[in-house]
């Protein structure tokens, strides 16, 4: 229940960007990871994070450990056209 009310505030966030200029998203949030042109006259702007998970891991029969991180990349990309009006988005990671 608690990951459909995440999903739900991140869309609504994302979404609430819709229809402005991305200079007023990074005005907002900050310089983002990276600003790449689309190809077409746009721009993809990034923000990207690692979130460190910590590490699990379990000890073989010769007492050699095996750790793995859990971490995982937080991203979230908005896709702006060449005017610069955010049109759409996506994100991965809570």
């Amino acid at each position: 229940m608690l990951v459909l009310a995440g999903c739900a505030h991140i869309n609504k966030r994302m979404s609430s960007w819709e229809g402005h200029h991305y200079s007023e998203l990074i005005r907002s949030w900050g310089a983002p990871s990276r600003v790449v042109d689309d190809g077409a006259g746009g721009k993809v702007i990034v923000y990207g994070e690692y979130v460190d998970g910590g590490t699990s891991g379990r000890v073989d029969q010769w007492g050699n450990s095996h750790a793995r991180n859990n971490g995982y990349t937080r991203k979230r990309e908005f896709f702006a056209d060449k005017d610069g009006i955010i049109r759409s988005w996506k994100w991965r990671g809570l």
